[in-house]
């Protein structure tokens, strides 16, 4: 699978930081690149608002603008692939830094929507348990899950399990738990263990850790492979377990550079080069 650039998305302005090459210039990549986001995108996605989303995404992360552009396009598009969305507003998926390449992560929500689209899935619920609550659990023969919440603080460094139960359309039932060592054990080994959404929404990507581990054990969709796929690269730092297409769905020329006229920075103004209109909230 190809992990070099092609050509037209290439060149040295591609490959600069987005913070080096400035917003603006990286509102006229989206806009260059505009084809490749409608090609690529799935039905459920808007690609004029998509493309938004992740200029906002952008510009209100400066860890994101030490990425290079095509980095950050490519992340995105293999987001758009799976009907998913970045953002932390959302959930659906994080784009994530690593140095200055961009990865896309599936969110909890994101693995959840994808579930449900698989076709396979009755129901889906993953939960955290913290300190105070009434939580048993038994495997075997003779399984068993209850969960009384307690009145303590809801605070996620009080989590102590996670808990995923997944209710098939045939009328299976599985579920699986993990205990927070479990889960901090997975977050130390992941690359991006330090950084991003494990820093900002832990409890949901604690529940995405479980989710992952009980969806192995369900039928899955090509979408859901190509998603465990991308966590799992995001995970190890191998972009060679990614299952997606290579960068020749890049088809958008970089925006020339011109000394007359000045790099945009503010949203609005990259707005309207994107040829977008409202606020993209």
């Amino acid at each position: 699978m190809s992990s070099q650039p092609a050509t037209s998305s290439g060149s040295s302005l591609a490959k600069r930081p987005i913070g080096q090459a400035g917003l603006g210039e990286f509102g006229k990549y989206l806009k260059a690149n505009s084809g490749s986001i409608k090609r690529m995108a799935a039905k459920t996605i808007d690609p004029e608002q998509f493309a938004v989303q992740i200029f906002n995404s952008v510009s209100l992360t400066p860890a994101l603008q030490k990425c290079s552009m095509v980095s950050v396009l490519r992340a995105s598009l293999q987001a758009a692939q799976l009907g998913l969305t970045p953002g932390n507003a959302l959930g659906e998926a994080y784009l994530v830094p690593y140095g200055d390449q961009a990865v896309m992560i599936p969110g909890y929500r994101g693995l959840g929507a994808l579930a449900f689209r698989s076709g396979h899935v009755l129901s889906i619920n993953a939960r955290e348990v913290y300190e105070g609550d009434d939580f048993e659990f038994e495997f075997g023969l003779n399984p068993r899950l209850k969960l009384i919440p307690g009145s303590g603080d809801r605070d996620a460094s009080r989590i102590t399990h996670v808990f995923c139960v997944i209710n098939l359309k045939d009328g299976a039932v599985l579920y699986d738990v993990m205990t927070r060592a479990e889960v901090e054990r997975i977050r130390k080994r992941s690359k991006a263990g330090g950084s991003g959404p494990w820093m900002t929404d832990y409890a949901e990507m604690a529940k995405k850790t479980v989710m992952r581990r009980c969806l192995k054990l369900a039928p899955m969709s090509v979408e859901m492979s190509k998603a465990l796929s991308a966590d799992n690269a995001a995970d190890t730092g191998d972009m060679s377990l990614l299952e997606f297409e290579g960068d020749d769905f890049i088809d958008g020329e970089d925006a020339p550079e011109t000394a007359e006229q000045p790099r945009t920075t503010g949203v609005e103004a990259v707005k309207g080069q994107l040829g977008l209109e409202g606020d993209g909230k």
